[in-house]
């Protein structure tokens, strides 16, 4: 007898290709379903699956239905070679005094270095995550669950591998232009450190006291509100005029554009230099810009 030809189609469990099949389908299930991976659904493809195994051994047409090899639990296999997961990486920074961070996070390792550089010069930079700030004070909700507390009012957008922290890391410190050393190493060979405290430089609070003929413009160990009130004092929109800038941004813009800006009275936004010293410097620069003499003294 000569043997029937075997007409053999693929089919997988996880495309519509399944229910293309040579039976004849039952009135009313035309409609492909849309795969799903409920249990009822699953069920309902294996009955189909019989039915159609024992129609294909009676009419001599023989199936074969393969399931990706992705699918399955264990090695992934591309032609026949086993892909092998990248390795664990880690970070490592040495600064210049000789402490160095290295833990089994690299978020962690991250948070740390920037506190020993400082969160305030760090949020300065503007830099961003997926249009959020890398550091804010604020949470984005989109991304509330990658976003880590640095300390009581700062937080880190930690999404991205360990690779992406170092570049943020090495671009950080490329722009404050500090001499840190960072490390990417795999897991296992590069040596973690035990974790150190951090010695929290207490900062000298300082006061600043500015004179405009007869009025003097001071509140205490807050110098931001004192420079505020002193550009109020002369005008915001004259200061606006002066074209000052700080940092990447104007002295006065239209609406907030950097972390270290606070709202004027007049609904737009002041940028305030970090420290001390540098709004003794942008206070000077406003004084002979708009010709309003002033004397300013910083008192520790």
């Amino acid at each position: 007898m000569a043997n029937k030809k075997q007409e053999i189609r693929q089919l997988s469990l996880f495309d519509d290709s399944f229910f293309e099949t040579p039976v004849k389908q039952e009135a009313g299930d035309e409609k492909k379903r849309p795969l799903s991976k409920k249990k009822d659904l699953y069920e309902e493809m294996q009955e189909k699956a019989r039915k159609e195994m024992e129609e294909a051994e009676k009419s001599g047409t023989f199936l074969r239905i393969e399931i990706p090899i992705e699918r399955l639990k264990g090695p992934k296999k591309t032609d026949g070679r086993i892909q092998v997961r990248e390795k664990r990486r880690r970070l490592r920074f040495t600064f210049p005094d000789g402490t160095q961070m290295c833990s089994a996070s690299a978020t962690k390792t991250m948070i740390d270095a920037i506190c020993k550089i400082g969160v305030e010069r760090v949020a300065q930079l503007n830099m961003e995550v997926c249009h959020v700030p890398l550091v804010a004070q604020e949470v984005s909700p989109r991304y509330a669950r990658w976003t880590k507390r640095i300390d009581d009012k700062w937080f880190l957008m930690a999404q991205g591998d360990t690779i992406q922290k170092y570049m943020q890391m090495v671009s950080i410190i490329k722009q404050l232009g500090i001499d840190v050393k960072v490390e990417l190493g795999d897991f296992e060979t590069l040596e973690p450190v035990k974790a150190q405290k951090l010695e929290s430089k207490k900062r000298k609070k300082v006061k600043m006291e500015v004179t405009l003929g007869d009025k003097t413009f001071t509140h205490g160990s807050d110098t931001i509100l004192t420079f505020l009130e002193v550009v109020e004092h002369i005008g915001v929109a004259k200061v606006k005029k002066t074209g000052i800038k700080f940092g990447k941004f104007p002295i006065v813009t239209n609406a907030k554009m950097a972390n270290n800006q606070i709202e004027t009275s007049t609904g737009e936004w002041l940028t305030v230099p970090t420290q001390a010293k540098d709004k003794y410097k942008i206070l000077k620069v406003i004084s002979s810009m708009t010709h309003t003499p002033m004397e300013i003294k910083i008192m520790e």
